[in-house]
């Protein structure tokens, strides 16, 4: 992976696509609702979405850096300077039983990790704008909320996953998902919301 100063205008790329995700559903439901945009859209919902991505993006960037270190084969030995152009015109064959490891961390450990820390977080947020924050109260919405979010997850996020983990590397691949993350959070806020 890049040093961290290089990553930054990445990561930088991945907020706004995210952020657009928001935009994007409030302009759908302001559609829907045949209501003005600014009477639909949530300025503080938009700064908890926004501020939970500064959280997850790259948190996300860094757990398929490690999945990418400790399941890809070691680089192998520099070939000399005329090798390079050769080997870059070939393809590198899928190795299935290293995607599939990925896919099922991935789907399991991790997924579970973000959608507890989404609801968590925004239980937390709109629970103190309500002035009704509590343990047990964002702990409810976090037993309510995640099983169905798991379970809508499942209907997406394991072919997202098996197509990215199989054809790119770690930055290419994180281009890929934050582009279907951008369909799936306008599916979420819709429903949300």
């Amino acid at each position: 992976m890049s040093s961290s100063k290089s990553m930054i205008p990445f990561l930088a790329e991945l907020l706004t696509a995210t952020a657009a995700s928001y935009v994007l559903s409030q302009v759908l439901k302001s559609y829907m609702n045949e209501k003005p945009f600014l009477e639909t859209f949530d300025i503080p919902a938009f700064t908890d979405f926004i501020l939970f991505n500064l959280f997850k993006v790259p948190v996300s960037t860094a757990w398929n850096a490690v999945l990418d270190d400790l399941m890809d084969e070691k680089k192998a030995p520099k070939k000399e300077k005329g090798d390079d152009l050769e080997a870059s015109r070939v393809q590198k064959p899928i190795k299935w039983k290293i995607v599939l490891y990925k896919l099922l961390l991935n789907q399991t450990f991790y997924s579970m990790f973000i959608n507890a820390s989404v609801i968590a977080f925004m239980s937390f947020r709109r629970r103190t704008r309500e002035g009704t924050v509590s343990f047990e109260a964002v702990y409810g919405d976090l037993e309510r909320g995640f099983w169905p979010l798991y379970k809508d997850a499942l209907k997406l996020w394991p072919f997202v996953n098996l197509v990215a983990f199989a054809l790119f590397d770690t930055l290419p691949r994180m281009r890929f998902l934050t582009a279907a993350n951008l369909f799936w959070s306008v599916y979420l806020i819709l429903m949300v919301t």
